[in-house]
């Protein structure tokens, strides 16, 4: 079912409803002209009837004054009765009267037949506690007639107003309320109308975006089976690498050392210095990219045990201070001695500070500074940071400098060498012990390195947490 089925008017529930309301008007209409005319059809008539008995009551006793008086002949003077009767009703051709004697004859009467809607007033002659005769008064209601046409005209007007409250206005309202909702209906069509649409198109879109979404799902397994066989290609080619490359490096050494005499020729010297320089440069690049490799490939594996962060600080520094007093370069140490001991591989976090420290001095100019800190943070974690007050690099740089290959265009450093290695294998490694490195740097101010080793590598303190745990 669609949203427009659910709208669909019915097309006779208008009418039904404004015969319901004519009808139940019509109803109460004619309920109101009965009860008003009625009310006073019945009101007038009991009054009639109050009044013609209390007329006969009147005449009955003056009857009955008379009867004591002339017990005798009283009922044999009818003319006297008729005008009794006549001063107390009154005459007239709508009107009439009988004596009724207490034999059942009729002892004197005005002639007129009673009409069919008279009203009747009888009352009882006593004369010394005893029913001597009974006197019959009857007359035309006309006051019911005037208060039943009273009546009448009321009850019209009562049923008009019916007719008006519950008829005309009620259809014109609802009428009324028919049309807006027809209106409304006509535009709530249209909304829905707009809105099957919207949903079709995303529906078709959801469609469109899921097939697009399997496509580069595919697409990024594809990619990760191809690094993953790359990684595994260049680990497993670390030995066909390394050992011809190293007899180049030692050739070049003994030739260079003139271990079996002398070359002869200074050119020829020059020369093997070069090769010996760019072997051990080029051996550099291919352990970096095989550890890399490794890294990925998730075979590269960490030879734990305890170690004493400050005797690497000073073995990387004696490394590398031969380079950085040929630059004029000062190179900082601020490693207080009661650090704790870390647990790690040394060789992989000797690595790690030797890349910090080799950039640093790489892209520092001649008479800057490039300084090594260590110390343990409030959460007693491991940091030690590089810094050197080189040429720097923007900050929106840094995501690129961290990934593999990346290098930053800076015409101040364009002279310089690199594959774009060092930083994301220092990354790796650093990862690879459960750390974060993060790195600040600011163009034309200089660069600094932090890393982090977790809690859990600082010897002592993993102790204590063991303990606290066991207990």
């Amino acid at each position: 079912m669609v949203m427009s089925d659910i709208i669909k008017p019915d097309e006779h529930s208008h009418e039904r409803l404004g015969r319901a309301i004519r009808r139940s008007a019509v109803i109460f209409a004619v309920v109101a002209l009965i009860a008003t005319s009625g009310f006073f059809i019945i009101n007038a008539y009991q009054a009639e009837q109050y009044h013609v008995r209390n007329e006969a009551a009147r005449a009955a006793d003056l009857i009955a004054l008379r009867a004591r008086t002339n017990p005798q002949r009283w009922h044999d003077d009818h003319d006297w009765l008729d005008d009794a009767i006549n001063q107390l009703h009154g005459p007239g051709e709508e009107s009439w009267h009988e004596i009724v004697g207490a034999s059942g004859d009729v002892i004197t009467r005005d002639g007129r037949i009673p009409w069919l809607f008279s009203v009747v007033g009888e009352a009882p002659v006593e004369v010394d506690g005893r029913v001597v005769a009974l006197v019959r008064v009857g007359q035309v209601p006309h006051r019911a007639f005037d208060f039943t046409a009273l009546g009448l005209a009321l009850g019209a007007i009562l049923s008009v107003c019916v007719i008006v409250v519950l008829w005309v206005l009620p259809i014109r309202a609802l009428n009324a309320a028919f049309g807006q909702a027809q209106t409304y209906r006509r535009a709530l069509e249209v909304r829905v109308a707009e809105l099957e649409l919207t949903q079709k198109l995303l529906q078709q879109r959801g469609v469109e975006l899921s097939q697009a979404a399997e496509r580069l799902r595919e697409a990024r397994e594809q990619e990760r089976k191809a690094n993953l066989a790359k990684s595994e290609f260049l680990a497993n080619m670390s030995h066909e690498l390394r050992t011809p490359l190293n007899s180049i490096i030692g050739f070049a050494e003994i030739m260079e050392l003139g271990t079996f005499g002398s070359i002869g020729n200074p050119r020829y010297e020059e020369y093997l210095g070069h090769i010996h320089a760019s072997g051990k440069h080029l051996l550099g690049l291919i352990n970096d990219m095989l550890d890399l490799a490794k890294v990925e490939a998730g075979r590269l594996e960490l030879d734990e045990q305890v170690v004493d962060f400050g005797g690497i600080v000073d073995d990387c520094l004696n490394l590398l201070q031969q380079p950085v007093d040929n630059t004029g370069l000062t190179l900082g140490r601020d490693v207080p001695e009661h650090l704790p001991a870390l647990m790690a591989d040394e060789r992989k976090l000797r690595q790690i500070l030797l890349n910090l420290l080799s950039n640093a001095i790489k892209y520092t100019p001649p008479n800057g500074r490039v300084s090594v800190r260590a110390w343990c943070d409030t959460a007693e974690r491991f940091c030690f940071s590089v810094s050197d007050t080189g040429v720097g690099m923007a900050p929106e740089d840094i995501p690129k400098a961290l990934e593999p290959f990346g290098q930053v265009d800076n015409p101040m450093v364009s002279r310089e060498e690199g594959t774009g290695l060092g930083l994301p294998l220092t990354k790796a490694l650093v990862e690879l012990h459960g750390g974060t490195i993060m790195l600040e740097s600011e163009a034309g101010r200089g660069t600094r390195a932090t890393v982090t080793i977790p809690a859990e590598r600082v010897f002592g303190i993993r102790e204590r947490r063991r303990e606290g745990g066991a207990a």
